[in-house]
């Protein structure tokens, strides 16, 4: 009876890590495959960034250098700004809701002409995400076509992020 006990528990004890070690792998292939990959303008942006870095004092980017679009306005969102905030914020309806992830939106006539969702994760930065330096209770910062920032690469937990700094 005392060998059937230790089996049930042993059998018990099983199955409970195979189901939590099932749950964690699920668990990170649902994050993985939710969280937004950098968008266009985000990898052109690393990509200048990669490309200076032989002179990292001297890295600087202006932001319509890296889109192929012509537009008025640059809203850069932090994460923790809602579909129906930023709606209000840039007075139009946004089609698509990249919910807690930073967004930035091109406008341009009054009208979203580009909308990227960049990565993100709840527990810090993640490899290769552009930081918009905003002040630190801001939801969001606009930029003009003109804006220039220094870049600065930092270096994560999970790889390098990029800090953009408006000069």
């Amino acid at each position: 009876m005392k060998r059937l006990k230790k089996i049930l528990l042993i059998s018990g004890l099983s199955i409970v890590i195979a189901g939590a070690v099932y749950c964690g792998i699920m668990y990170t292939i649902v994050i993985f495959a939710l969280s937004p990959r950098p968008g266009k303008v985000e990898k052109e942006i690393i990509r200048q960034i990669v490309h200076s870095r032989s002179n990292p004092a001297a890295i600087q980017i202006q932001i319509r250098n890296v889109t192929s679009f012509d537009w008025e306005k640059m809203y850069a969102f932090r994460s923790s700004t809602t579909k129906k905030e930023i709606e209000e914020i840039i007075g139009v309806h946004v089609p698509q809701d990249c919910e807690i992830s930073p967004q930035i939106f091109f406008l341009k006539n009054g009208r979203i002409i580009y909308q990227e969702c960049e990565p993100s994760d709840f527990e810090g930065v993640v490899k290769d995400e552009i930081y918009f330096d905003m002040p630190e209770n801001a939801k969001y910062k606009i930029y003009l076509p003109n804006a220039l920032f220094s870049a600065k690469v930092e270096d994560g937990k999970k790889g390098p992020y990029y800090v953009l700094k408006q000069i």
